[in-house]
């Protein structure tokens, strides 16, 4: 109960969605690393809700303070009770504290379509400048200020 699952949605009723909801849940249960960037976040942070995360992939480094953390293991029997009671916990939340409106907005801003489209180019252009030059490649992450 009170639980749609809502299949594709336009872009529209995408966001109506996303503006109406308190709460965006992502315990994911992964077994390899699989999520590299979760624009689902992202988007959540930018709508004004509350993410509630498990800290897995690079999630815990994206996302950082601008998110709550599940703080229950996915694999024991009670996850389930222990995970609605984290998000029952979370529609409480105002925005005032952990974390904070600001907050999950700046990480938003961070991670925008424009922001995320600059550094991959930067990123991909410093590549290629060391590969043309026969220097070393460093690591592309985490990523270096502009």
């Amino acid at each position: 109960p009170g639980v749609e699952f809502t299949g594709m949605l336009s872009r529209t009723a995408l966001r109506r969605a996303q503006l109406e909801t308190r709460v965006f849940c992502y315990p994911a249960d992964v077994i390899m690393y699989t999520e590299g960037f979760s624009a689902a976040c992202a988007e959540a942070l930018a709508a004004g809700c509350l993410p509630l995360l498990r800290g897995e992939d690079a999630l815990p480094s994206l996302y950082g303070g601008a998110c709550r953390w599940i703080q229950s293991d996915p694999w024991t029997e009670d996850f389930p009770q222990q995970l609605a009671s984290q998000i029952v916990d979370g529609l409480d939340w105002t925005g005032a504290a952990n974390p904070t409106r600001e907050s999950t907005r700046a990480r938003a801003e961070r991670w925008s379509w424009a922001h995320s489209q600059a550094e991959m180019r930067r990123v991909v252009e410093r590549v290629e400048q060391r590969k043309a030059n026969g220097g070393e490649l460093s690591p592309a992450f985490p990523l270096e200020a502009p």
